[in-house]
């Protein structure tokens, strides 16, 4: 997984890919990135997830 460094707080992201508008899913502090893996794999063709 990526990581990009914002104000000194690594971030970790995925880019899904795609050619689709783009969607932007962020999770609060006790979940991890899999709570996104039904939503992305269903809007897969429609979208890019990041």
């Amino acid at each position: 997984m990526a990581t990009v460094t914002v104000n000194d707080t690594p971030i970790r992201y995925e880019d899904s890919g795609g050619d689709g508008p783009v969607i932007l899913f962020s999770h609060d502090f006790l979940m991890d990135h899999t709570i996104f893996d039904v939503p992305i794999a269903a809007l897969t063709d429609f979208v890019s997830g990041l």
